[in-house]
């Protein structure tokens, strides 16, 4: 790794080093680039930056490509659907809870430009009964209003309302705001208190974000 002395060196035409992008020992590199003309030194120049962009790219790229694919195929279903419609990044976790993920036995996806709606159902057709979660995300919708705030992966600001108890009990929700744009997420759990309910739909918002654009 170059010493601030060798850097400065290269960085200066007048230090007789030349223009350079060089890792490692500059003893010799140092000579060599000395030797070369104003030509040659922009060449070299223009392909160190070159190499950074590729750097860049390739670290967003890594990220995109080991990404956890989508084990849910309730869930790869409806992404297939909404994916075509819209303009804007698709967040979805890699996996639903076990409990709810066996038992999802339909699932519809739509959306525009600005948006999209993602929901799965334990059976379709018979209302709230037969509703088992809901993904979304709109641009420049009204920001989260939900009381209980929560803390989600990457410093992401999440608000979470847990899901009633009774008879027709109301699903867990949790949202979040990224670049303009509203996600929500919504699960009927099985029986849970509060916080096992929270500690779930952290859980399923942090791989959504994890995940990225899908």
């Amino acid at each position: 790794m170059l010493n601030r002395r060798a850097w400065l060196d290269e960085a200066n035409p007048k230090s007789g080093a030349g223009n350079g992008c060089l890792l490692g020992n500059t003893s010799s590199a140092g000579r060599r680039v000395a030797k070369l003309n104003a030509k040659g030194s922009t060449f070299m120049l223009k392909n160190c930056f070159k190499a950074m962009a590729g750097f860049s790219l390739l670290a967003a790229f890594s990220s995109s490509v080991f990404a956890a694919p989508i084990t849910s195929k309730p869930l790869s279903m409806a992404l297939t659907q909404v994916k075509p419609l819209t303009k804007i990044s698709v967040l979805l976790p890699s996996k639903l809870p076990s409990a709810i993920d066996a038992n999802i036995h339909a699932s519809a996806g739509t959306g525009d430009e600005t948006s999209y709606e993602i929901r799965l159902y334990y059976q379709k057709g018979v209302g709230d009964a037969g509703f088992a979660g809901y993904f979304s995300g709109k641009l420049n919708s009204n920001f989260p209003n939900l009381k209980h705030r929560v803390s989600l992966v990457h410093g992401v600001m999440g608000y979470f309302l847990p899901g009633s108890r009774g008879g027709s009990r109301s699903p867990s929700t949790i949202e979040w705001s990224m670049g303009n744009v509203t996600y929500t997420a919504q699960l009927k759990l099985p029986i849970q208190s509060a916080p096992e309910q929270q500690a779930t739909m952290v859980a399923v918002a942090d791989s959504a974000i994890e995940g990225g654009a899908r």
